[in-house]
């Protein structure tokens, strides 16, 4: 089984000796404060009617988007951490809204694990307002995240984001390859290559960019690369995670993305399996 990974994109250009680096899909290099998230697939935009109120939920969308997670303290049964920097889009009724945010999150327990997400969303331009999880089971899944925030309680009328998160995993050059940052063991890697300046002049076309397969399921954290790009010209490196359920993606979920990659390599000579 294959799921939507780790996906990270890497731009490698190459004119003499190669030294650049570049960390996960939008480029950030900043370090910033705390671990940079992001959202994965399954996580949703949900508004309606909820139990016990006998009435559909009229929407239910994706969202994607990514965070940072900073350490902000202990007491004797919780370790807390400030959000930051929340920036995810939803499709709501048919149009792009951008939501952006703060807020809190705390993990701990003294006879079972426990946590609480606490969000001041501002979503489009509906005004601010607090989603809480309320504290409850859960957090095993910890350093990624899986918990639903609600306005009410996910009670009759709501408006409730189900959330799946988890740390943005590095990837860089160096004069020897591509090296990643370690997946939980069990985890394998595909990664496809292609040509930057055919994705360029083709406007985003990743069926006619991609050069092919670089790696099949490697347990490796990094790629030899042997061959460098013809000076002046540059190629791409796109790495999904393997192993852990689920449907394959090349997709990152963030929100920076405008469209799925996945046809695209697809459609490609020579996609991996």
């Amino acid at each position: 089984m294959r799921r939507a990974g780790w996906i990270l994109v890497l731009l490698l250009g190459l004119l003499a000796a190669p030294t650049p680096t570049a960390e996960n899909g939008t480029g950030d290099q900043s370090p910033g404060p705390g671990v940079l998230y992001r959202l994965e697939k399954g996580s949703t935009f949900q508004r309606g009617c909820f139990d016990p109120c006998e009435c559909p939920i009229m929407e239910e969308v994706p969202v994607r988007g990514s965070f940072r997670l900073v350490p902000a303290g202990f007491d004797p049964l919780f370790e807390h951490f400030s959000v930051r920097n929340l920036l995810a889009y939803v499709s709501i009724a048919g149009q792009a809204k951008r939501v952006t945010g703060s807020g809190t999150y705390l993990i701990g327990g003294e006879f079972a694990r426990q946590h609480r997400l606490v969000l001041d969303l501002e979503i489009g331009d509906e005004p601010v307002r607090r989603f809480d999880s309320g504290l409850q089971l859960g957090g095993a899944e910890f350093p990624a995240i899986v918990i639903a925030v609600s306005l009410n309680g996910q009670y009759c009328f709501d408006t409730v984001f189900d959330l799946r998160a988890a740390p943005w995993r590095r990837i860089r050059v160096e004069p020897d390859g591509v090296h990643w940052d370690a997946a939980p063991p069990g985890v394998v890697y595909d990664v496809v290559r292609g040509s930057l300046d055919t994705l360029r002049a083709t406007g985003g076309d990743f069926s006619a960019a991609t050069l092919g397969c670089a790696a099949d399921d490697t347990a490796a954290t990094s790629l030899l690369i042997e061959d460098d790009p013809p000076a002046g010209e540059a190629h791409w490196f796109v790495l999904r995670e393997v192993g852990t359920g689920g449907d394959p993606s090349w997709d990152e979920g963030d929100a920076a993305q405008y469209l799925s990659r996945d046809p695209g390599i697809a459609a490609s000579p020579s996609p991996c399996p």
